[in-house]
């Protein structure tokens, strides 16, 4: 992170980027702050009320700290540290490592100016925290494909699939109702 900033005032850079950039109006960035308060950055309040796409906040947050945005197509393949990492915690603050260097461990974070998640992620791993910016759609995608789901419909989709292989006396019927109802998307 750039140490000109601090949390605070990385934010409102974003804030302004995103208004110079004419990707959302000050209108819509007064009515964000109403709602944000202490709770959460203005930007991810924005992203919430549809008023400007998380893929601008997250080029607005790459630009504004001077980070590599991370592309759809560098997260790995497979996970990169499962030793120590919840896979419930990553899914939470929309952050999934994605390489491992002799300096530390890559990860690509939603929200880089969360101090606490990359600080969790140091303690639980032991090595230093090199913040990539993410798009959260594409970490989320990541992380579905990575590590199922649960609720999620990849991971139930992968349950299903494996209920194919057991299915006995005339189960074919439910299996295809349960394959039908993992397809819609969740509640």
């Amino acid at each position: 992170m750039d140490a000109t900033f601090g949390e605070a005032s990385a934010a409102d850079a974003v804030i302004e980027r995103l208004i110079s950039r004419g990707k959302v109006e000050a209108a819509g960035v007064e009515r964000a702050q109403r709602l944000a308060g202490d709770r959460e950055p203005v930007y991810s309040i924005l992203v919430k009320l549809g008023l400007v796409d998380e893929k601008d906040v997250a080029e607005a947050l790459a630009h504004v700290l001077g980070l590599p945005l991370v592309a759809a197509s560098e997260f790995p393949e497979e996970p990169v540290i499962e030793a120590g990492l919840s896979p419930k915690f990553l899914k939470e603050a929309r952050a999934l490592p994605i390489a491992e260097t002799d300096d530390g461990v890559i990860v690509a974070m939603a929200d880089p100016l969360d101090a606490f998640i990359g600080e969790a992620i140091e303690l639980a791993v032991g090595r230093p925290v090199i913040r990539r910016v993410g798009v959260p759609a594409e970490i989320e995608r990541a992380f579905e494909r990575l590590y199922g789901g649960g609720g999620s419909p990849g991971g139930i989709r992968q349950i299903v699939e494996g209920i194919g292989e057991v299915i006995v006396d005339g189960a074919e019927e439910d299996a295809e109702r349960l394959k039908d109802l993992a397809s819609e998307a969740p509640v």
